[in-house]
């Protein structure tokens, strides 16, 4: 929404660009400002210009869609100035955002509520401020491929009479479509967030996604059976192909989930992280901390810069994909099989920046006394039998 006054209170015009002179039907009035939407614009902002999307006044995914990215830019470093001065009470200024080269295309994550009725499909994103769907299954911020996922998750829903979930009654079968792209790689993983735990015709699903996605190396089942706006359940079933993709940022192997946190942009990522490495100024022998560190994204890139690496994450699944992100990072520069532990040798762990903890000789007797299998659930499991947990490699 764009700012302006009436009489001295400040309006809040949602689709309104700065420069605007508007006419406006005030829907709601406070103390301090009221909320209006555009019934007529007088006269048009030289800033305005017409939206590339022909849903972007319906959609609630895009604000911007009607102003020249230039603008958008000033005003986003207005707000976070803003916010800095009158909300955080601090003396710090932004000096400059970093745009973006590619404005269109550009995210490597989709999800799609859907709506079934009939003969009648609907997949697309929220109007704004509801959960009413706006079709719009060739978004302009997305990969192209992706519109031709939906149309085979279309197909394949048809064909099977499957069913969409109700958000009042907590029925229904399909919840939402979700495609991940890594653009390093090309790999795209296709999943279907259900409320249940299996689909019919499984393998016309993925036959119809084959053949729509040249680029596909993953097709899972996500389980939510819960009655939540919450997008995805904590089960991930495969279904075909590999349960992960693999990207690359900064020369660096990442390993993604469908749960995984990865930034949605992966040109503005790198920009982003090569900026931080700049600022830091590391000198190689430094201990990076990366707090927060979800998959270990920051840290990782920041890895071959410092002399030792530590994340701290409490959420498990965050924790185990930051493990393997380091893993896979360790094999493509080592050609090593990190999960044995005991055939890596101390100087490698040691210039890895990683703490090396064999496994106590007694417990390996006792193994071998047992016969006992040594095959486990989790990576977990088995720092748990030794008194370690998974922190003690990230």
């Amino acid at each position: 929404s764009a700012l302006g006054r009436y009489n001295g209170l400040a309006v809040f015009v949602f689709g309104a660009v700065p420069g605007d002179v508007v006419e406006a039907h005030i829907i709601k009035v406070s103390k301090n400002y009221a909320v209006g939407i555009i019934k007529k614009i007088i006269e048009k902002s030289p800033f305005r210009i017409e939206s590339d999307c022909p849903v972007s006044d319906k959609c609630g995914g895009c604000t911007f869609r009607s102003m020249t990215y230039e603008k958008e830019l000033q005003s986003k470093l207005d707000f976070v100035n803003g916010n800095m001065e009158r909300i955080a009470k601090l003396p710090i200024r932004c000096e400059e955002i970093i745009g973006a080269s590619d404005i269109l295309r550009y995210r490597n994550k989709a999800q799609y509520p859907v709506c079934i009725q009939g003969n009648g499909f609907c997949a697309g994103f929220y109007a704004y401020k509801s959960h009413r769907i706006v079709p719009a299954a060739d978004c302009l911020l997305q990969p192209a491929e992706f519109k031709a996922g939906v149309e085979a998750f279309e197909k394949w829903a048809l064909a099977a009479n499957v069913s969409s979930f109700d958000e009042k009654s907590g029925r229904g079968l399909l919840r939402r479509i979700y495609f991940r792209k890594a653009f390093a790689t090309g790999e795209i993983m296709a999943c279907a967030v259900i409320n249940g735990s299996s689909v019919p015709e499984p393998q016309m699903l993925v036959s119809f996604l084959q053949s729509a996605l040249p680029g596909l190396k993953s097709v899972v089942l996500n389980i939510n059976k819960n009655k939540t706006n919450v997008i995805l359940g904590e089960k991930t079933k495969l279904l075909w192909g590999s349960e992960k993709i693999t990207d690359m940022l900064l020369g660096k192997k990442f390993i993604i989930s469908p749960q995984s946190f990865y930034q949605v942009n992966h040109a503005q990522c790198e920009k982003l992280y090569s900026a931080a490495a700049e600022l830091a100024g590391l000198s190689g022998s430094e201990t990076v901390l990366d707090m927060y560190c979800g998959a270990g994204t920051v840290g990782i890139s920041l890895s071959d810069k410092c002399k030792s690496l530590c994340g701290i994450e409490i959420v498990p699944q965050a924790v185990e994909n930051a493990i393997e992100n380091r893993i896979a990072e360790l094999e493509e520069e080592y050609e090593l099989d990190i999960y044995d532990r005991n055939d890596i040798r101390e100087e490698e762990y040691q210039k890895a920046g990683w703490r090396h903890d064999p496994f106590p000789e007694e417990l390996e007797e006792e193994a071998e006394e047992e016969e006992e299998d040594w095959h486990y659930h989790s990576m977990e499991e088995r720092l748990n039998e030794v008194g370690m947990s998974m922190r003690d490699f990230f």
